[in-house]
């Protein structure tokens, strides 16, 4: 009860803050455009929805009341819906950059890169510095393929906005993926020097160490990363890969015991343990890690 009376208190605290007399209002006052807003800020997706599909059905302001319904669709994972919602606006509303900027967004969470591909670029042609259009566009260029174009988007960010670490740590990423190793990493550093705390830089300099076999390096960078952000699973699991190819088996055990415990449904995971477990002379629980795997592979869920 009381932690229902709090809730309501910061909605209502939030309410005033927005402003709660729009087009639309109840008798007490509050609009559901502004109930909607409040209720997304505060983490409640769902009641978002409700009230500003409550906001537009009364007439309330479409562009703005169906933006927050995309972003709180969105959270829900309902995806599709969320692209509805964005591509009305940007329809409606075609120089609004955060609309095609967020219909990017929802289109790449539903696996539509060529709709992502085209919204972030009329985000840019609305909105020339806006640095995030650049960062995403880079990763969708990048997936479809299109490494050097994905670069050149990370330059104009880092033109823009030359102290970003992780538009550093990604550029660095593409710059491996087509061999120049050298930039690749001065990029990397110049992310870690920018943002210490910054798991990327070491994360992404470590796994190119490991690509070239310098395990040992792999290690540190790794673990740095995981010093910064200890729930970074692809830090966690490259650090494994590495402890394994340097023989310290146990080590490699830990980290894989880890992530099981995250993702108790990964079969590859039990695969790898299994492989450690073998090597430390540990063939029961070889044996059952294996096991552990066909189940999970042929759909079981003991």
């Amino acid at each position: 009860m009381r932690h229902r009376f709090a809730s309501q208190c910061r909605r209502l605290a939030l309410i005033a803050l927005i402003g709660g007399s729009g087009c639309g209002a109840d008798q007490d006052g509050a609009d559901p455009l502004s109930e909607g807003i409040a209720y997304l800020r505060e983490g409640n997706a769902a009641a978002a929805i409700d009230r500003l599909t409550e906001a537009i059905r009364r007439g309330a302001d479409p562009l703005e009341a169906r933006v927050h319904r995309g972003e709180a669709y969105l959270r829900t994972g309902a995806v599709e819906k969320a692209v509805e919602d964005f591509a009305w606006v940007a329809r409606e509303d075609p120089k609004n950059a955060e609309a095609h900027y967020q219909l990017a967004v929802a289109s790449t969470r539903g696996g539509r890169l060529d709709r992502a591909l085209e919204a972030l670029t009329r985000a840019i042609e609305s909105q020339p510095d806006l640095v995030k259009a650049y960062v995403n566009r880079s990763d969708v260029l990048s997936r479809l393929g299109k490494t050097r174009e994905a670069i050149a988007d990370c330059n104009e960010a880092l033109r823009l906005d030359p102290y970003n670490a992780p538009v550093h740590a990604n550029r660095g990423v593409f710059l491996s993926q087509i061999g120049e190793r050298a930039k690749a990493v001065a990029d990397w550093e110049a992310a870690i020097q920018l943002n210490p705390q910054f798991a990327g830089g070491y994360f992404s300099r470590g796994v190119d160490h490991g690509i070239h076999g310098e395990f040992q390096e792999a290690v540190s960078d790794l673990t740095k990363a995981l010093e910064v952000a200890p729930e970074h699973t692809g830090a966690r699991r490259s650090r494994a890969a590495a402890h394994a190819a340097l023989g310290e088996h146990a080590l490699a055990v830990e980290d894989l015991t880890e992530l099981i415990r995250r993702y108790p449904s990964e079969a590859r995971l039990y695969v790898e343990r299994s492989h450690s477990h073998r090597a430390l002379g540990r063939n029961a629980e070889a044996e059952a890690d294996e096991q552990r795997a066909r189940e999970l592979m042929a759909g079981g869920r003991k």
